[in-house]
């Protein structure tokens, strides 16, 4: 019994260790002070905010431009584009 708490308790050791890594990527690179570290956070994730952003402001734009250009084919140049299934 004993021998199966050790191995249990060598299993969550290593699990440990594991999460240790993985959360590891997410401190800062380099000697960055600690009180600096939530200031780098924050601009990654207001980076991360602008990004996606940009991304659906260019998605509007795409959209608006596909309109103007099927409003100029059929209103201009009477052609008329339909789709069947």
């Amino acid at each position: 019994m004993a021998d199966l708490a050790g191995q249990l308790w060598r299993q969550l050791k290593d699990r440990f260790h594991a999460a240790e890594e993985w959360a590891a990527i997410w401190r800062p690179v380099g000697g960055v002070p600690e009180w600096l570290a939530p200031g780098i956070a924050l601009s990654g994730l207001l980076g991360l905010v602008l990004l996606a952003g940009v991304s659906l402001l260019s998605l509007g734009v795409l959209l608006t431009a596909l309109l103007m250009a099927y409003l100029v084919l059929e209103q201009v140049f009477g052609v008329s584009v339909e789709l069947n299934p």
